[in-house]
């Protein structure tokens, strides 16, 4: 059933694609092409039209149609006619369908509408923003859009070219990009046109254009004057083509594009990262790419709660491009797993290995691990839209107005609504509509002489500035909402007039709903004479110190129940008591103060507030979230605030813990991937490099153990670990790891002393500097063997590995050279004096093909070196050679 219910919603789809068809969307014409039950189809397109999913055509037959956004109520139609004018006016184009066309890429959006609409041909738009975060998605949404708005045929080409596979070959980009003609260098065999004259009529995107050579990016803006150019080879014919340029670099364009070419692309626009967008987008890319791999298998994705929240709150390093990664290989690791299961079920578990878990235990929990399907991902989203909103505020019209002031009721719905919301000047000054309603909201204070509540300043700018508010913008249906729209407008005067005013002032535009909404809120913004009776204010220094505190209490008793004003901690008593003042004095109805203050100047201000006789008034010191939820509980409970201040005075107390500090040890690690037996040389030599009283602890260890996460926290319980020395990094976060190249090479030697610095003296410091530069010399490092002549071993050595690499056509490194100089020394030296290395290694005894030629070239390529020192190196320790060096490559 349910899958037949999914095959009408497609089908419907599909037919509202083309309104040439949309007469097939009958009860009759698809239960025919399903070969089902017609009462069926009928009962499910009925279902879809109301739930607001599809239209509804009452005609003969009856028609449906599958409307552009989900509606709240169902939408009939009298005619063909009409669903279609209607569905054409409110059909969302592709830029307006991005994630975040409404929010954070609002700007972004009408900057580039913009610009394609500016005639004759548009003007050229560079996209940046980090790896990932959708330039090239973006370039081709813009050429869709072009298609559906009739800028371009529909048979315009969108030709997309990478610039980063010309960087080093212009003449290649020159003869591509413009074309050539036959002759024109050896195999132009024949006239070929360029990607500019084939982009003709459409859309030219240059992805990566930072990668242009200064000659190519001269070319090309003078190509951008003209529209005419040369083929490669004809010097004498001109071609010409009118295309719309889209261009876009993960590089700052001010340092990698040419100036000429920059000044010729007007329209700028920055794509930001994953973790700069809000949780809302970030929810609806989650569901985005989600709904993606259903489509693909063909089952329902559920998910968990945990794991969305994880999704939401990882950094990304590859941004959107990352996350959709990440998301295909989940729902890879799920499939393997359900193959037979209808529904696919993804968890944390299922995350690919690459994704890291260091800061899970950070994240904000979810408070389990439900499954949710994906289609309601943003559902919870979708109920703060201005609609609901409406809805509610219809809906305590409608229950309190006979027994309570209307307004009064709206101030205690959104302060419990919005227990949450935290908008910082800064934010309010970073758009055009804040600075603007910033400047509003002083001059109407000024000229009507009225007080401006923060709280309801704050809501409006969440709501309506489009850089910044969270909920969609969708018409509301008023006509059944006339006596709600009276009951409003009784209260209202003045402030509707100021809300036109500033409207007109930004151009802002907003539909009947939007436009109530904002009225209702710039009145309780204004409001002379708020309702509430007791006041309860905190008061501390810091930047945040007093927000923070009441935000936290607020959200845990579930009201809005304290104000804050944040202090400087340099401000004096007679300042503080200044802001106290013109606070209490917007609000003069007031009967009770609770005023919970932090420490210092603070304290002494009592007698400074302008509070009359007739008022209770009680200041709490030493505030703390403990002492302010023990307030917010009692006033919850309606206790008059004389006791209140003296049930706190008995409720708290200090608890004090003490746990005496262990010192750890300071420790410096040696290692080496060839083996725990260079790893004790290293650590020898490091020994030697040090003052004889040193307290460093300077020890070897096997590199794999160290790579170990577990290994090094078990390590780092009883010894601070000061760096890591070795010949190849093994990633241990939080340490800084010196390579045995560099130290050879003195490099880095200084950032070693330096870490040294608060351990020695300078002349020490100096001594240890001298010391590594010398003992770290290669031919010192092999003179750590006992019984051969370092010299000639290590030559010989050299010679064989540089023949081992001609062999196998290889080229290694630098750091895999000098761990193999050490390590086969050491090894010949054991060799000689019959000491194998078995507790050090533990290899597998299988030999692939490709072992036995290795084993091959390498017996060839230490000939010399077996049969100087008759020695015979055994198949194991060749093999751990052959791991050490694939390993490394």
């Amino acid at each position: 059933m349910s899958n037949l219910r999914e095959k009408v919603y497609k089908l419907v789809e599909k037919n509202t694609e083309n309104s040439e068809v949309w007469h097939q969307n009958n009860a009759k014409k698809i239960a025919d092409h399903f070969n089902c039950s017609r009462n069926l189809v009928s009962q499910y397109l009925n279902e879809y039209w109301e739930k607001g999913v599809f239209g509804k055509i009452v005609s003969r037959p009856v028609l449906f149609f599958k409307l552009p956004q989900v509606e709240i109520n169902a939408k009939t139609f009298k005619s063909l006619h009409a669903a279609k004018v209607w569905n054409s006016s409110h059909s969302v184009s592709p830029l307006d369908a991005i994630i975040g066309s409404e929010r954070s890429l609002y700007q972004i959006i009408s900057q580039i509408k913009a610009a394609i609409q500016y005639p004759p041909h548009g003007l050229p738009i560079l996209i940046t923003g980090e790896t990932g975060t959708g330039k090239s998605y973006l370039a081709q949404v813009i050429y869709k859009h072009l298609q559906k708005m009739k800028f371009i045929a529909k048979t315009a080409k969108f030709v997309s070219v990478n610039c980063s596979e010309y960087s080093n070959n212009p003449e290649l980009f020159l003869s591509n990009f413009f074309g050539y003609v036959k002759g024109a260098f050896t195999g132009a065999t024949q006239n070929n046109k360029g990607l500019a004259e084939i982009a003709d009529g459409g859309v030219l995107f240059l992805d990566e254009i930072h990668s242009l050579s200064k000659e190519c990016q001269e070319k090309l803006f003078q190509f951008m004057d003209t529209g005419n150019f040369h083929r490669l080879g004809d010097n004498e014919h001109w071609f010409k083509s009118n295309c719309r340029f889209v261009f876009a670099t993960s590089e700052n364009p001010e340092r990698k594009i040419l100036p000429t070419l920059l000044r010729r692309i007007p329209v700028k626009v920055f794509l930001p990262a994953f973790n700069k967008r809000s949780e809302q987008e970030k929810k609806e890319l989650i569901q985005f790419f989600l709904k993606n791999e259903q489509k693909k298998i063909g089952k329902k994705i559920n998910v968990t709660n945990n794991l969305v929240n994880f999704l939401v709150h990882y950094t990304f390093k590859g941004n959107v491009g990352d996350l959709k990664n990440v998301i295909q290989l989940s729902c890879a690791n799920a499939l393997i797993q359900q193959v037979e299961e209808n529904e696919l079920k993804i968890t944390l578990m299922e995350l690919p290995e690459k994704v890291g878990f260091e800061n899970y235990n950070e994240l904000k929990n979810t408070n389990n691990s439900r499954f949710i399907a994906v289609s309601d991902l943003t559902k919870n989203d979708q109920k703060n839209s201005i609609e609901h909103i409406i809805t509610d505020l219809y809906a305590i019209d409608i229950k309190k107005k006979s027994s309570e002031k209307l307004f009064d009721c709206y101030e205690k719905y959104f302060k419990k609504r919005f227990i949450n919301i935290s908008i910082s000047d800064s934010e309010t000054l970073n758009s055009f509509f804040g600075l603007k309603f910033q400047q509003f909201t002083r001059h109407i204070e000024d000229d009507y002489k009225i007080s401006v509540d923060t709280f309801f300043y704050k809501i409006i700018l969440y709501l309506f500035d489009k850089n910044n508010y969270h909920y969609e913008f969708k018409e509301v249906d008023f006509q059944k909402w006339s006596d709600f729209k009276n009951d409003v407008n009784q209260y209202l005067g003045y402030e509707v007039g100021l809300v036109r005013e500033f409207k007109n002032e930004v151009d802002l535009t907003s539909n009947e709903g939007e436009e109530l909404l904002f009225i209702i809120l710039f009145k309780l913004m204004v409001e002379e004479h708020k309702s509430q009776k007791r006041l309860s204010l905190i008061v501390a220094h810091g930047a945040n110190t007093a927000s923070s505190i009441a935000q936290t209490v607020n959200t845990m008793v579930g009201d809005y129940i304290f104000d804050a004003i944040d202090m400087p901690l340099d401000v004096t008593s007679k300042e503080i008591a200044l802001r106290v003042n013109n606070y209490l004095n917007k609000r003069k109805s007031f009967t009770d103060l609770l005023l919970l203050v932090d420490m210092g100047s603070l304290e002494k201000i009592s007698s400074q507030l302008e509070i009359s006789n007739n008022k209770n008034f009680a200041l709490i010191t030493n505030v703390s979230t403990g002492i302010a939820l023990d307030v917010a509980n009692q006033i919850k409970l309606k206790i008059d605030t004389a006791s209140i201040a003296q049930n706190v005075k008995k409720n708290q107390t200090i608890e004090v813990f003490f746990q005496k500090s262990v010192k750890k040890q300071d420790m410096i690690v040696c290692t080496c991937e060839s083996g725990l037996g260079t790893a004790t040389k290293l650590k020898q030599i490091m020994v030697k490099s040090f003052p004889n009283n040193s307290k460093i602890v300077i020890d070897s260890f096997d590199y794999y153990s160290i790579a170990k996460e577990n290994y090094i926290s078990e390590l780092r319980k009883n010894y601070n670990i000061l760096f890591i020395v070795g010949t190849l990094d093994p990633q241990v976060k939080g340490v800084t790891f010196f390579s045995i190249e560099d130290l050879i090479l003195g490099i880095n030697v200084k950032k070693i002393t330096n870490k040294l610095a608060v351990y020695f003296d300078q002349k020490q410091l100096e001594t240890i500097n001298n010391n590594i530069l010398r003992n770290f010399s290669l031919t010192n490092l092999t003179d750590q063997l006992t019984i051969l002549n370092p010299t000639k071993l290590l030559e010989q050595v050299t010679d064989a590995i540089y023949i081992l690499q001609t062999k196998l056509n290889l080229s290694l490194k630098n750091n895999t050279c000098f761990g193999l100089y050490i390590h086969i020394c050491c090894l010949i030296e054991r060799l000689v004096m019959q000491k194998g290395m078995a507790d050090e290694i533990n290899l597998s005894k299988t030999s692939s093909n490709e072992f036995k030629n290795f084993y091959k070239a390498f017996k060839n390529s230490f000939t010399v070196v077996e049969q100087y020192y008759s020695v015979e190196i055994p198949e194991i320790e060749v093999k751990y050679v052959y791991d050490y060096i694939k390993e490394a490559c």
